[in-house]
């Protein structure tokens, strides 16, 4: 008797745990999809489903065209895991990544900077500003355009989130005024007055020598360091 309840214990078991478990030969392929934030993409099945199953019906969602053939639709920033069963069958499994959608980011990006080097990336639901950028100013301002896009689309201040990785080319750039002259030695001794002395002097004591004829201006170039 005991033999007997120990018998259907383990035929007990056995079947529930079968019903649950999935083979190799049954789990079909699995695919990674990244789709745009409000964006959908097409997925073709090798056979035929029955029905599907969305882990998180928030963040994605399906719309059937047919037995092999239906679309992925991104609700929300995330990841989820859609399978599309032909009955106890998985025939594919999608590993769902939602992001904001970076090619039209890159497009605006490229609209108001066309001379800037500006990368977008995504950091998990973070969108990271890369490249390298020729001012502060420029770099402040494509942020608050990609976050202006980021918050109408996300529809939340907390998601909306932006950083700002951008290098910048140059240091902060001078501009220096040159005056290239030519001076007289001969007036300058009976002047009494030395090259290093007037150097130091400044502008006074060269406009008064200029208006001597004792300096000619050459050139005034403008160079920027």
């Amino acid at each position: 008797m005991k033999l007997l309840r120990l018998l259907l214990s383990y035929l007990f078991v056995f079947t529930a745990f079968s019903s649950v478990y999935i083979s190799d030969s049954d789990a079909g392929d699995v695919i990674a999809i990244d789709v745009g934030l409000h964006q959908s993409e097409l997925v073709s099945l090798p056979q035929a489903m029955t029905h599907v199953i969305i882990a998180d019906r928030s963040v994605a969602g399906v719309v059937k065209h047919g037995p092999k053939k239906a679309s992925v639709i991104g609700h929300a920033l995330g990841k989820t895991d859609i399978r599309f069963m032909n009955g106890k069958r998985i025939v594919r499994q999608v590993n769902l990544n939602v992001h904001h959608n970076i090619n039209a980011i890159k497009k605006s990006l490229k609209m108001f900077f066309p001379d800037e080097s500006i990368g977008v990336e995504m950091v998990n639901k973070t969108v990271a500003l890369t490249g390298s950028v020729s001012n502060a100013e420029t770099a402040a301002k494509a942020v608050k355009i990609v976050k202006e896009y980021v918050l109408n689309t996300a529809n939340s201040e907390e998601k909306a989130r932006v950083i700002n990785l951008m290098k910048l080319r140059t240091g902060q750039q001078v501009m220096l005024r040159v005056r290239v002259g030519e001076i007289q030695r001969s007036e300058l001794k009976k002047l009494g007055l030395g090259l290093h002395g007037i150097i130091s002097s400044g502008r006074a004591v060269l406009g008064a020598l200029e208006s001597q004829g004792v300096l000619k201006i050459l050139a005034e170039p403008t160079l920027t360091a």
